[in-house]
């Protein structure tokens, strides 16, 4: 097999792979026989509906949704579920009303943090906060946090991004993904050196520095000291070569892919990604990586 049929192949098995559920025809034949005994079941249409959205059919979702209402599922439920079907469907001002309706009858955590992102993708980025700040009151969730300082991010509000993600640690204790988050945000407002500080926690604590180390050679950069991000570069190869000396996994793969890029080899890290698609297809970060690099969108 050629090298570009195999790259092919493997992307079409990630794509596949990416809106795959175990599972789910199962427990979709299932509920469908309990509403055929009882067309009326609100519950049951309420769930086939969700289990619709899920794999994307949204038309059977939608049809479901009406059936419910009309059987007397309450109006709130069928309301959040015609919102997260909207959301997912991309039809974000028709999500927007649906959980307006929704929260009419009470406020809720799935009903903000969904309304939140319907306002977002519409643009609307205080009304988003709003209804961010809404849901963490009601449920300390990292995904609402993370959501809320990438909005911020993406506002150019870098510094209240940084304090969002400050308040998620003291809320919800060490998480690696808040760590990172917290050096992108400190490093947008200009803050090299804090940026490392955000990080220095899981490096202290981590057996694989390599993500980690060349997130603080970009900072050193940021700083203007290419000597240091230079060692930082060099040490996160060493680290992934040894990583791999000892598992040759496809997350430690795409580390060492990305060290790669960071020190120049591009021609390295495409081999890198590559292998990581085809020992798992369905591991989209490996899959993202290698696009990027083929498109040259990667530096």
């Amino acid at each position: 097999m050629t090298t570009k049929l195999l790259v092919s192949t493997l992307l079409v098995l990630w794509t596949s792979a990416a809106f795959a559920h175990d599972g789910l025809p199962l427990e979709i034949r299932e509920v469908s026989a309990t509403i055929r005994e009882n067309p009326t079941d609100s519950d049951a249409l309420l769930r086939r509906a969700d289990l619709y959205r899920i794999e994307r059919q949204w038309v059977l979702a939608r049809a479901d949704l009406r059936a419910a209402a009309n059987a007397g599922a309450p109006v709130a439920s069928t309301a959040l579920a015609r919102g997260r079907l909207e959301l997912e469907a991309g039809q974000f001002a028709v999500a927007e009303r649906a959980f307006d309706v929704h929260l009419a009858a009470g406020s809720t955590f799935l009903g903000h943090w969904h309304r939140a992102r319907a306002r977002r993708a519409l643009g609307r980025t205080d009304e988003a906060l709003s209804d961010y700040d809404h849901a963490v009151t009601l449920d300390k969730a990292v995904d609402v946090f993370r959501e809320r300082g990438a909005l911020l991010l993406d506002a150019g509000r870098a510094a209240e991004a940084a304090s969002n993600f400050e308040m998620a640690l003291s809320r919800l204790g060490e998480v690696d993904l808040l760590r990172t988050d917290l050096f992108h945000a400190r490093l947008a407002a200009g803050r090299a050196d804090a940026a490392i500080a955000a990080i220095a926690p899981v490096m202290a604590r981590a057996t694989i520095r390599t993500r980690w180390l060349l997130l603080r050679a970009r900072a050193h950069d940021a700083a203007g000291r290419p000597a240091d991000a230079t060692a930082d570069r060099a040490a996160a190869l060493r680290d992934a070569d040894r990583a791999l000396q000892k598992r040759r996994s496809p997350l430690l793969l795409v580390d060492r892919a990305q060290a790669r890029l960071a020190s120049g080899d591009r021609t390295g890290a495409r081999a890198d990604a590559l292998e990581a698609m085809g020992r798992a297809p369905q591991y989209a970060p490996a899959a993202s990586l290698f696009l990027e690099i083929e498109r040259g969108g990667v530096r």
